[in-house]
């Protein structure tokens, strides 16, 4: 389901606008001097089951050289994810129902020179039989 939402964002015009026109969207960790801005994305929980649905917690953790520049990352991702039940991203195998952003702090890191703002999504989602 990960790699459905990751495609879903890597073909997004106005996101890779503003990621220098590149999908610079990693697993976990960065890639060693990428270029800025850049995303990293984890799964913070491997998810829960409600009556129907398996529901997971997705964080992307955006990093730029300006707070603006994750302000405006930021927003765009809540344009592409934060439907709830209006999200619509192509799957093969799941049924995605539902997306929400449910928070996420904004740092700025000493050690990078990098502002860092994560933001915590909610899938709820079910696979395709």
């Amino acid at each position: 389901m990960i790699t459905d939402l990751v495609s879903y964002l890597s073909t997004d015009a106005v996101l890779l606008a503003l990621t220098g026109n590149e999908a610079r969207i990693y697993p976990d960790v960065s890639k060693q001097n990428c270029g800025k801005p850049f995303l990293v994305y984890s799964i913070n929980t491997d998810g829960t089951r409600d009556e129907l649905l398996d529901t997971t917690l997705v964080n992307l953790s955006i990093y730029a050289l300006t707070s603006l520049e994750t302000l405006t990352i930021k927003a765009r991702l809540d344009v592409l994810l934060d439907k709830q039940d209006q999200i619509s991203i192509p799957s093969f195998n799941y049924f995605i129902y539902w997306c929400k952003r449910v928070g996420g702090p904004s740092v700025f890191e000493l050690d990078t020179r990098l502002y860092h703002r994560a933001v915590l999504y909610a899938l709820k989602f079910k696979k395709k039989s």
